[in-house]
């Protein structure tokens, strides 16, 4: 009898985590079964592109639950898959979200027609055009403006466009490594 209840337990907890992965409840963009059932997954960050925020090699735990039911807001840090090659994750820093503007003025990010205070800015002496100067840009709704920490290494909207509130995110919430291996998104 105790064999018998014990297996359809074991039975009726498999038919909910197959129909739990099947729905994608968190609407993750992993295929790894723990990730779109638990809604949470270890993400390698390759680059020096959001030092200081995060240090190339970092591993950090990543975590779809705070999107469920709300999108990404300006000074959040999510990882998404890069739009260009969608095997790889990528980590930025929300600058602007929907129905606001954002541009670069000598190497000051203006928010709004304000300067936004950026202590996560790694600032190199010899900077890019492409970090010191950027026209505003409306971020139409629905839509968030991504930038990394280490503004001239690496890409982000100011090269690949607007993510927008449909495409799939996690936020980083907690650092557990400095140094890794792996450099491609889990699958």
């Amino acid at each position: 009898m105790k064999e018998s209840k014990m297996l359809m337990l074991l039975l009726a907890i498999g038919v909910i985590e197959v129909t739990t992965y099947i729905c994608n409840p968190l609407h993750t963009a992993a295929s790894d079964p723990f990730a779109r059932l638990w809604g949470l997954k270890a993400f390698h960050q390759p680059t020096q592109s959001m030092e200081l925020t995060i240090r190339a090699g970092a591993i950090s735990v990543v975590f779809a639950w705070p999107y469920l039911r709300d999108q990404p807001k300006s000074g959040d840090v999510i990882a998404f898959r890069y739009p260009l090659d969608p095997r790889t994750a990528y980590v930025k820093r929300v600058i602007a979200a929907g129905d606001a503007t954002v541009s670069i003025v000598e190497g000051v990010t203006i928010f709004d027609g304000k300067p936004l205070r950026e202590p996560y800015v790694h600032i190199n002496a010899s900077s890019s055009y492409c970090y010191t100067k950027m026209s505003s840009v409306r971020v139409p709704r629905n839509c968030h403006f991504v930038m990394n920490g280490n503004r001239d290494v690496g890409s982000d909207s100011r090269q690949w466009g607007m993510r927008t509130t449909r495409q799939h995110h996690w936020k980083v919430t907690t650092m557990i490594q400095e140094r890794c291996v792996a450099t491609k998104w889990p699958t």
